[in-house]
């Protein structure tokens, strides 16, 4: 442990005691509205993560269609009729 540093369970502690705090309004009408509050937060999240995933998807479907475009053109050019010996190549500098 790292002098001056609090531990992981002095941490959870707090973010507990935070949350406790936060999230049991003694009022029962204080709760409502925290909890439809935290409804429409999430609720929000859930949709731009929910945009976020299908652009991700959209572009997964385009890489894959560039892939096998690729993998097409590779496969018409094909392997050439006698394999390429590197020795008999001259190096650039001669």
């Amino acid at each position: 442990m790292l002098a001056g540093l609090p531990t992981s369970r002095h941490i959870l502690a707090l973010a507990l005691k935070y949350a406790l705090a936060v999230a049991a309004p003694a009022d029962p009408e204080a709760r409502v509205v925290e909890l439809e509050v935290r409804f429409t937060h999430q609720d929000r999240a859930l949709s731009e993560m929910s945009d976020v995933v299908y652009r991700q998807q959209q572009l997964i479907d385009q890489l894959e269609r560039r892939v096998k475009a690729l993998e097409k053109r590779l496969a018409d050019i094909g392997e050439p009729s006698t394999p390429r010996d590197i020795t008999d190549d001259v190096p650039p500098h001669y």
